[in-house]
């Protein structure tokens, strides 16, 4: 698993409207599950994963929440390579695979 925490506390603002790309890329039998978790404790998981930015409503009016993504499956002794997140060409200089 791993997470980000946002916290725009300090700079005295709430989210209006939230659109978040977060890409991933599987092989074989990996998974990646992409979740936030609002700063009341809620979770909600978020159909992320692909390359289009989507609208996460239920970040609105908070000031705080934690991004994770779930990491699981793959085979053998390579099961690690088989979930894989923000993946992108070298060669690939505008479009990354990570926005908020």
């Amino acid at each position: 698993r791993s997470s980000d925490l946002f916290d725009l506390g300090e700079a005295g603002v709430r989210v209006d409207c939230a659109l978040m790309k977060c890409a991933s890329t599987t092989y074989e039998n990996g998974k990646v599950e992409w979740s936030v978790r609002t700063s009341d404790g809620k979770t909600t998981v978020l159909p992320l994963g692909g390359n289009e930015a989507i609208e996460v409503s239920e970040l609105q009016g908070h000031k705080k929440f934690e991004l994770s993504a779930s990491l699981s499956g793959g085979k053998e002794d390579v099961a690690w390579q088989h979930s894989q997140l923000f993946r992108m060409p070298i060669s690939n200089k505008t479009d990354f695979p990570f926005e908020i």
